[in-house]
């Protein structure tokens, strides 16, 4: 019997980023809808090759998105909020979803699960009607993909789309009802019927239905809504379906998933027990399993000797067998050759980014198939051994314990206005910044040229904050090229990329580091700058960092090595820093947190721990401060890790709250958090420009839930990506807002 191979899907930006450059393009006018269209077109057409001449069996199409896969989901079913509806095409309403426009704010971001990447949460009405739109100039769907694959080559194409119950359980509805949003179910799975029908009449041999929504825990609501989205479905004209999970274990609800009539089931082999998959083999007898083998994660080498002789059971099983991606190698750098020739990512041979990953899928199922290709032999070598860890290091502090309130009080250090003002830390990267940057990486220019242009950026920086009248400044971090790959490069036991993007959202990329061994600080890192920052100005200079949880989920830690000890690695790095920090005279420190939701374990049982042990790094940080400490948390379901920002040692936590209208405070409250909160009250994430009147709103919903006395003032996140025009209007207007409320209040 055949092993067929195929991926969950494929990282859509390259990393030449032609992706990014031709929406920037499209925005900025300087191309129009066609020129994006055929850029879009060209990049899925690479992506198909690469599979194709890895010697993929299967090609997997619908996956690709301009912006978001969720959104444009929405968009293709007619979900599309009033405030977008009147946009001139499609293509712009998905745009306008995403990005808002001057008068209509943009979708809520959220992470994608347990993920960096961002989705856009569908808005749904309680009297929603699914109906599929005319194609027009909308990013074209899974259908249209499809149809070109086949055209360009010859193999089964299957197509991945979001399933109906993971759409369904992320999108909200208005007034928050959710019984109200299980009973669009039936409308919803007639929706889903039609698409399998257009996709059969495409070409398609296989339906993916994406269920991530099966690895959390849901209500049996949800569970029993299963089969009600499905059964409609399966019994249309339509491709095989394969139902795939990912980024968790499916645990008790394999028996239900199982129980429908779909023709495959996906299991991620990282994130499941040998008992899954042992248990999905026998539940799934005569039907396709298929088996998530390679990490879509990770960037570390497959244990391919390993993967072949745990899968060799299963290669003659009545059904067939697949073997693919864990994910959606969306999460993971584009392709190894664009890294340095001489580095250690090209020649330890430890590394596999998204290209390399398609090479062991393929070369996996020839090698349980006993149908080995050119190369494989070389591909199956053992991969080297990971470098020693120091016996020398050990972890320092305290063990974790349970969570209970931060001891810190709420005004410890500077505070001497009410509803004081600042922004998270990062402001616009100018081209001059890029500029400079770039010519000193080429060598172009020396040190201390580069130092001193960067310090007349930052000079400009503060003086644009005090024009602006904010209260407590920040540096503007114009040295930094990320949040994380800054202290990565500056940080021992870590290795940077040159050209391993993946995609946050939308056009947006970060460059992921690699923690490849213990980590330790040889050197002050931002000490110098701060201190220079501060020298320029008489009001109270904020100083920033990024935390140990946020390094590591951002970065591709090493699996053989607990996250908790690399975590602490990392707090005793930055409680130097913060010491050092404090010696120079920065009354204010910023440690940002932003990805404490993200890494919470999707299993309920697992996420004490993990809550106990990302509060316990926190706090090693910071124990011994007599500084004001703020952190900043943004786009997660905070709900889940309240209890966690209560324990937090930080006087100050600053929150993405504009897109949800303040929602989370109230959870904040009623978790006994008693320190400063800063809600932010206008979006970083769009180029809209929000109104005095529209943030002074904000600010009066935030004093319902917050005494004003605890509450600052500032934007969802850092406003790097941001140019100044929109950025100092944006600020001088949320200045505005704190003064009205201000003066109203007195």
């Amino acid at each position: 019997m055949s092993i067929e191979t195929h991926i969950l899907g494929y990282p859509r930006v390259c990393r030449r980023r032609r992706h990014k450059w031709a929406l920037e393009k499209y925005w900025k006018g300087k191309i129009g809808a066609a020129e994006l269209h055929a850029a879009m077109a060209e990049i899925r057409a690479d992506n198909l090759q690469a599979q194709a001449d890895a010697g993929l069996t299967m090609l997997t199409v619908g996956d690709f998105a301009y912006y978001d896969h969720v959104m444009e989901l929405a968009a293709s079913l007619g979900v599309v909020p009033a405030r977008h509806a009147e946009a001139k095409t499609g293509l712009d309403r998905c745009f306008a979803m995403g990005r808002g426009t001057a008068t209509a704010p943009a979708c809520e971001m959220k992470k994608w699960l347990n993920t960096n990447y961002h989705y856009f949460v569908p808005e749904l009405a309680k009297d929603q009607k699914f109906e599929a739109q005319a194609a027009d100039d909308r990013p074209p769907d899974a259908a249209a993909q499809a149809e070109a694959a086949a055209k360009a080559h010859q193999l089964p194409v299957k197509a991945a789309v979001t399933g109906p119950l993971t759409f369904l359980w992320l999108a909200k509805i208005e007034g928050g009802d959710e019984a109200a949003k299980l009973k669009l179910a039936p409308g919803l799975a007639k929706a889903y019927a039609a698409m399998a029908a257009r996709l059969k009449a495409a070409g398609v041999a296989w339906l993916q239905l994406d269920e991530p929504a099966l690895s959390l825990e849901l209500p049996e609501p949800w569970l029993a809504a299963l089969a009600e989205l499905y059964e409609p479905l399966l019994a249309a004209e339509r491709p095989k379906v394969l139902v795939a999970n990912a980024y968790g274990a499916l645990g008790p609800r394999l028996e239900r998933v199982a129980a429908l009539k779909i023709d495959g089931l996906h299991i991620d082999m990282r994130n499941s027990a040998p008992e899954e998959l042992a248990r999905a083999n026998e539940l799934l007898a005569g039907r396709v399993l298929s088996v998530g083998a390679v990490d879509g994660r990770n960037v570390w080498r497959a244990n391919l000797p390993g993967l072949r002789e745990a899968l060799a059971p299963l290669a003659q099983r009545d059904g067939g067998l697949w073997v693919g991606s864990s994910c959606p190698l969306l999460h993971v750098p584009m392709d190894l050759e664009g890294e340095d020739p001489a580095g250690e990512l090209r020649t330890s041979g430890r590394f596999a980014f998204a290209r390399q990953k398609l090479d062991e899928i393929a070369a996996l199922g020839r090698g349980l198939a006993d149908k080995p290709a050119a190369g494989d032999e070389e591909l199956f070598k053992t991969a080297p051994e990971l470098p020693l860890r120091d016996p020398g290091w050990a972890v320092g502090g305290s063990a974790a314990g349970p969570l209970k309130p931060s001891e810190r009080p709420g005004d410890k250090g500077w505070k001497d206005t009410v509803l004081p003002t600042t922004t998270i830390g990062s402001l616009p990267q100018t081209s001059a910044i890029r500029k400079a940057r770039s010519e000193w990486q080429k060598g172009a220019i020396d040190d201390a040229a580069y130092q001193s242009r960067m310090k007349e950026e930052i000079k400009a920086c503060v003086e644009e904050q005090e024009e602006l009248g904010l209260d407590v400044l920040v540096h503007g971090e114009c040295e930094r090229n990320d949040m994380v790959q800054y202290f990565g490069e500056l940080l021992d036991g870590i290795v940077e990329t040159k050209s391993g993007w993946v995609q946050s959202y939308g056009s947006r990329s970060t460059r992921p580091c690699v923690i490849a061994a213990d980590v330790k600080r040889p050197a002050p890192m931002t000490v110098e700058w701060s201190k220079y920052a501060a020298s320029l100005t008489a009001k109270p200079m904020k100083a920033m960092l990024t935390g140990p949880v946020t390094i590591i989920c951002w970065s591709f830690p090493r699996a053989d090595v607990p996250r908790i000890e690399t975590a602490l690695q990392i707090s005793e790095a930055l409680r130097a820093e913060v010491a050092d920090l404090e010696a120079a005279g920065l009354p204010v420190i910023q440690i940002d947190e932003p990805a404490l939701r993200e890494g919470l374990p999707l299993a309920e049982a697992d996420r004490k721990a993990y809550l106990e042990q990302a509060v316990h790094a926190f706090n090693e940080i910071v124990k011994e401060s007599k500084a004001q400490i703020h952190t900043h948390m943004c786009y997660g379901e905070f709900g889940d890790v309240v209890d966690a920002i209560a324990a937090m040692d930080a006087d100050v936590i600053s929150l993405e709250t504009s897109r949800t209208d303040m929602a989370v405070l109230a959870e904040l409250v009623d978790s006994g958090h008693r320190a400063g909160v800063g809600p932010g009250i206008y979006d970083v994430h769009a180029p809209r420009v929000p109104g005095v009147d529209e943030m002074r709103r904000l600010l009066e919903l935030a004093q319902q839930r917050i005494p004003r006395e605890r509450l600052w003032v500032n934007p969802d996140c850092g406003l790097k990506t941001r140019a100044w025009p929109e950025t100092r209007e944006s600020l001088r207007n949320m200045v505005a807002a704190a003064k009205a409320l201000r003066e109203g209040a007195a």
